[in-house]
């Protein structure tokens, strides 16, 4: 199956020890087009020390 439209995106990061440190990707409220519209949604990137990055994105669609 596939979906059409699209979204933007904006970007943020986290400061954070050299340990560990966070980025962040939210959906721009409104930016949803075609079957994509009202989604709302952030991922968030984190990296740990080892370099292992963890993924996470907790999103709606309406």
């Amino acid at each position: 199956m596939t979906t059409t439209g699209r979204f933007d995106l904006t970007r943020w990061d986290e400061e954070g020890s050299a340990a560990y440190v966070g980025i962040g990707v939210d959906v721009v409220p409104d930016s949803g087009t075609g079957e994509l519209r009202g989604l709302r949604g952030e991922m968030t990137i984190l990296r740990a020390a080892d370099g292992e990055h963890t993924y996470s994105f907790v999103y709606e669609l309406d």
